[in-house]
């Protein structure tokens, strides 16, 4: 590993007289455009010397067998060469890759890094052809190589088996190291990474990426810890989040690999606060150490602009949310891997199954997926109108199971006289205005065969606010919803999203719980919700925090406060029993269209 770069007396290439000393595993040049940081890689890459290849503007150089080797060029400058592989460079292991051949890797290499990534862009069809090329077909050729060793009638002999097993050792040593996972051969033939078959169109442009380096640097046979790689500003190739995920993945190379980064990307410079950070300004390079101010303002500017732009992120969720909280809610569509879909796929219990509130029928989706033969059955309110939305996209899913006897599982009026073994509530009770729970549930209750079980389902931790009704959404909680039903009468599951294993809740309540709800439980709930909702707040400005996250739970138990405060309000109005839950609309719903509950779309 290199631990001293020295830069001559004689001014190089427009760089000043510096010195790189106690160089570590991972050494970065920060600074601004034409501070030098390229022409210090250019003299790092020329004193190293070749053979080399390229990853786009990424150089990857071998060292030879000499230890501790000064080279000079007679102006001073020096590199220091420190614990170096006995090993002779070469990139291939069968054979001596002539010119041309680099210049393949080359042209490669170009194609993997040297353009930008749009994180929004899906991958077109000539880029997923050249990745399943230039990538999966040689993870593919392998896996079955290495298969082939464990067959008693293969055709290779003991060497090309040992070969193959070397081989495939590397290259899974490689994808480890990179992305944290290794290949492995389906019973199908197909090649699984992360546990799962390899669809180019599925992964981060970061792991695509990593992905396409362990193949070139397989495909080198290079001997990865006698191995030095210069990467110059990655970031005008990849999207911050997959430059992240590079920068790491190559960090975390075997020991004696070495990594040079030159950039201006604050969020390299943040990566590298462990690491031989310098700053590379007209010329010279000078050591961070414990005075970042330099790199801060010469990447940056005006360092109090940058505390300015930190805290940003909270004030725009908190703006955010708080808008979101005036603009009536949105339907989801069905998609692969929805979370609460899953959550409902586990819970519910039964064959005949009704979606209450289902919107555009996502939830079947999920009981697809899962190979699960339900009779489902979605009702909405909104499907009353002509021109529903909610309708037509409930009708596709509905017809991808039911073919035709589509018509028969979208309700647009509960029937009198059909029971359900469950009925599902999913983003649909904090919908319901307050003064109207004790409604809906025996509605619901009045649903369900005996025996039978109501599924409402919950985000606890809700990305987006809403107004469903004037009086805003209460989304319930666990403790709360233990005394609107009763401790005894509710089970409940959860189910991981976004790290958080408990953001996602499902309460279980059988019938009688459902019918047991009166005014009264649902008045005394709303006095807890409202003076827990009040404690949280005032803890959640206790501790100070300033973050996105913080500035929407802040809005959310505001708003979480505010809707308690007024649907109690609600109950104490003399008129309340006559009152039509429609008043509360803002959908634009006639009132007397909804079964007693006012308007519930998702």
């Amino acid at each position: 590993m290199i631990t001293e770069l020295a830069i001559g007396k004689k001014d190089q290439h427009g760089l000043k007289q510096c010195k790189l000393k106690d160089l570590g595993p991972f050494v970065v040049l920060a600074g601004p455009n034409g501070g030098g940081k390229t022409r210090i890689l250019n003299e790092l890459m020329r004193l190293a010397t070749p053979p080399e290849f390229s990853l786009g503007r990424s150089k990857i150089v071998e060292w030879s067998e000499d230890e501790n080797r000064i080279i000079d060029d007679g102006n001073g400058a020096g590199l220091a060469v420190h614990e170096i592989g006995a090993h002779q460079p070469k990139l291939d292991a069968s054979e001596t890759k002539t010119e041309a051949a680099r210049e393949e890797i080359y042209r490669k290499g170009e194609n993997i890094l040297a353009r930008p990534v749009d994180p929004h862009r899906r991958m077109g069809d000539s880029e997923v052809f050249q990745f399943r090329r230039d990538v999966l077909s040689v993870m593919a050729h392998l896996a079955d190589l290495e298969y082939d060793t464990h067959n008693n009638n293969t055709r290779l002999t003991q060497s090309e088996k040992k070969q193959v097993t070397d081989d495939f050792a590397l290259l899974n040593s490689l994808l480890q190291s990179l992305v944290g996972t290794e290949i492995v051969r389906s019973k199908a033939g197909m090649i699984e990474l992360f546990g799962r078959t390899v669809v180019p169109t599925e992964l981060s442009d970061g792991q695509r990426i990593l992905l396409q380096i362990a193949v070139l640097l397989y495909q080198s046979r290079s001997q990865i810890e006698n191995t030095l790689l210069v990467y110059d500003e990655p970031e005008n190739h990849l999207h911050p989040k997959a430059l992240l995920e590079v920068v790491r993945g190559l960090r975390g190379l075997k020991p004696g690999c070495q990594l040079w980064v030159a950039t201006h990307s604050p969020l390299i410079v943040a990566e590298a606060l462990d690491a031989s950070l310098f700053f590379v300004h007209d010329g010279r390079a000078e050591y961070v150490g414990n005075n970042p101010d330099p790199l801060v303002q010469g990447l940056m500017g005006d360092v109090r602009a940058i505390s300015e732009l930190v805290s940003l992120p909270s004030q725009w969720a908190a703006t955010h949310y708080a808008l979101e909280c005036l603009v009536p809610p949105s339907s989801r569509d069905a998609t692969g891997g929805d979370p609460q879909g899953l959550l409902a796929m586990e819970a519910v219990a039964g064959e005949r199954v009704l979606d209450y509130g289902a919107g555009r029928a996502r939830l079947l989706r999920a009981f697809a997926e899962a190979g699960r033969k339900v009779d489902y059955f979605a009702y909405d309110p909104a499907y009353k109108k002509a021109d529903s939305v909610e309708a037509g996209r409930a009708e596709i899913e509905l017809t991808s199971v039911y073919k035709e006897q589509w018509r028969e599982h979208l309700l647009r009026d509960l029937p009198k006289d059909q029971v359900y073994d469950s009925v599902m509530l999913c983003n649909v009770l904090h919908e319901i205005p307050a003064i109207g729970w004790d409604r809906a549930l025996r509605e619901c209750a009045g649903l369900l065969r005996e025996g039978g079980w109501c599924y409402i389902i919950e985000d606890m931790e809700m990305p987006k606010g809403e107004l469903p009704h004037l009086g805003g959404f209460i989304v319930l909680g666990e403790d709360a919803a233990k005394k609107l039903f009763g401790t005894a009468s509710v089970r409940v599951r959860h189910h991981e999203h976004a790290g958080n294993p408990k953001r996602l809740v499902c309460y279980e309540v059988d019938s009688c719980a459902l019918s047991s709800v009166s005014r009264e439980r649902v008045r005394e709930t709303l006095v807890w919700i409202e003076t827990t909702a009040k404690d949280d707040i005032l803890k959640l400005r206790a501790s100070k925090a300033v973050d996105a996250n913080a500035a929407r739970r802040h809005c959310h138990l505001m708003q979480l406060q505010l809707a308690a405060s007024m649907a109690l309000d609600g109950f104490n109005e003399s008129d309340t029993d006559m009152m039509d839950l429609g008043d509360y609309c803002t959908r634009g719903f006639d009132k007397g269209t909804t079964s007693g509950i006012g308007p519930v779309v998702l």
